[in-house]
């Protein structure tokens, strides 16, 4: 069989490679310790990556044996719905896109298209992968605080998003923070590995084992997405790719045609999604779940010692006085015990100390930990924004927003993370697969060459909206409202117009709002409807006036006849 060859110097690549991964590992190994212990606290099915050992047995293995209170856990699965409910959620297109000069947005042509893309482009999300990742996400970056994924074109579902579990990804990042390297370790089976990368670029080694029926035996393969910077290095994709896709095989590969490298590829984007809940100056994120592991781990503390008190409640140690040793007590339900004559004081056995007390002073301590998570994971929040409309009373206007306020100032800077973390490159990247296949339509000539945006229109930025820039539309019509009714001029400040339009390029998409030459012409028409209307009813009030007047000269006697008889026949009195 045929052996394909590279352009780049494979054993130099390779060499290359394991120095890049040895400095990847190097900086993410402070951070392993604690992501096992979030994953044995909250959710155990995530973070496998970081276990050892076959990965069909280390997924198969249950690891909550330190769960007792599950509060953490479902808290966790709250916030990550919460977070997919209010910022991606499917049901509804959470994003549009924008001219950056305002000006061509006022054009129907621009708006009608950008609409339409951002369709395609949704439509594209819808038919892939992207929100079942997304879910995957949202729940990484509660418990460790990051998350990292790759999106592929697809040749069937436009695009897939690959998330990969806490464990099996190391980051590298760029003087601004930016996640722009990304080490995979993935485990496939043989056959997986030639399905993917085909029987030419698959070492001997593998194809032999695939024929004495070991296609099921597993391999790990590594690999590297990373900005493009090493051209001299990387000669089998064109300089202008934007970022570079390497993979190879784990182990001694020095017998390998290739040196085990079997796939060298490039992005024309970036395809690298690594959203971090907070930073604190490392390429690694800060999430809910360490911020809450004190709280969280003092709460299944405090569960043990509750069970234990449960325990000794249910089955209490007793004590009997000395005289009754020996003597069998029937200790079920209705038995009956037989003693001699007892002559001490009190009963012959009783229990050995009170328990309930306690229980109640730890189902307080209990009660207030898991208080202390709620707000730590949001969960009031998430559980208004869901069930606004499930209140047992009607909220007034002024309480919804100062609600939203609330959910804005402790949101409002994880949201805007978010959005450069995750959305911006989620959309860019979809954008550009959808180019590439020739999903989009060609823009309007006057569209050309200028460079778009992303409006986010979700629940949650939405809110974060009301709570700036509506806020202020809300503040300046009400206090005008209130000047009007000393001065009716000052509504004359109010450009009516434009505020309508600010609120509506936060709340809805494109196309709800007319433009301005629409809005000119049906007011124009408008105007010229209420002219003809004000003219005919000027006309039937000067006809019901002529009328009255042509009835009461004819009531007024002159002469022999009457008045309007005299002004027509031009006479007098006879």
């Amino acid at each position: 069989m045929a052996r394909f060859s590279f352009k780049s110097n494979t054993n130099e690549l390779r060499t290359w490679l394991n120095k890049r991964k040895s400095s990847l590992e190097k900086r993410r190994q402070p951070f392993e310790a604690l992501w096992k212990e979030l994953r044995e606290y909250y959710e155990p099915t995530l973070g496998k990556g970081l276990l050892e050992g076959d990965p069909e047995q280390v997924a198969s293995q249950r690891d909550d044996e330190k769960i007792l209170n599950t509060t953490p856990r479902l808290l966790l699965h709250r916030m990550g719905a919460g977070l997919q409910s209010g910022i991606t959620n499917q049901s509804r297109r959470w994003f549009n896109f924008a001219a950056l000069d305002n000006d061509l947005t006022e054009y129907s042509a621009v708006r009608q298209w950008l609409d339409s893309t951002a369709e395609v482009v949704s439509s594209a999300m819808n038919r892939s992968n992207v929100y079942p990742a997304l879910d995957q996400t949202y729940l990484h970056l509660g418990q460790f605080g990051t998350a990292a994924g790759i999106i592929y074109p697809d040749d069937e579902n436009t695009v897939h998003l690959r998330m990969i579990d806490c464990g099996n990804y190391w980051l590298g990042d760029d003087k601004r923070g930016r996640v722009t390297s990304v080490l995979e370790r993935i485990s496939m089976t043989l056959d997986q590995v030639v399905e993917e990368f085909g029987k030419g670029w698959t070492p001997d080694r593998i194809i032999e084992r695939i024929k004495n029926g070991k296609g099921d035996e597993r391999v790990t393969v590594w690999h590297l997405v990373q900005k493009h910077t090493r051209p001299d290095l990387i000669k089998d994709i064109a300089k202008d790719r934007l970022f570079a896709s390497v993979y190879w095989l784990d182990g001694d590969a020095s017998q390998d045609k290739n040196n085990g490298i079997i796939a060298i590829r490039s992005f024309s984007y970036n395809p690298i999604i690594a959203p971090r809940w907070a930073t604190n100056g490392t390429v690694y994120g800060i999430g809910c779940g360490q911020l809450g592991l004190g709280d969280t781990k003092q709460l299944q503390q405090l569960e043990a010692d509750k069970l234990r008190l449960v325990e000794l409640e249910v089955d209490p140690p007793m004590q009997a006085p000395a005289s009754m040793k020996g003597i069998p007590i029937d200790t079920g339900a209705g038995g009956l015990s037989y003693y001699g004559d007892f002559q001490g004081k009190g009963a012959p056995v009783t229990r050995l100390f009170e328990t309930r007390q306690q229980i109640q002073g730890l189902l307080e301590a209990i009660s207030s930990t898991e208080q202390r998570l709620r707000q730590t994971f949001y969960a009031d929040l998430f559980a208004l924004m869901i069930n606004l409309n499930m209140r047992p009373k009607q909220m007034t206007a002024r309480e919804v927003n100062e609600l939203s306020s609330e959910k804005v100032a402790l949101l409002g800077p994880i949201l805007t993370r978010l959005n450069t973390d995750l959305l911006n490159p989620l959309v860019d990247a979809v954008f550009a697969i959808a180019i590439e296949q020739g999903l989009v339509e060609e823009a309007p000539p006057i569209l050309q060459g200028q460079e778009l945006k992303v409006e986010y229109v979700s629940s949650l930025h939405v809110e974060q909206a009301a709570a700036s820039r509506l806020t202020g539309l809300y503040k300046i019509a009400e206090f005008t409202g209130m000047l009007a009714q000393i001065a009716p001029s000052a509504v004359d400040k109010l450009d009516v117009d434009e505020m309508v339009d600010v609120a509506a390029a936060h709340l809805v998409e494109n196309g709800v709002v007319r433009d301005d030459k629409v809005v000119a012409s049906i007011r124009k028409a408008r105007h010229e409807q209420e002219v003809q209307m004000a003219q005919a009813q000027a006309q039937a009030q000067q006809s019901a006036l002529m009328a009255k007047a042509a009835k009461d000269l004819s009531q007024a006697p002159v002469g022999k006849g009457n008045a309007l008889e005299a002004v027509l026949t031009g006479g007098g009195a006879g």
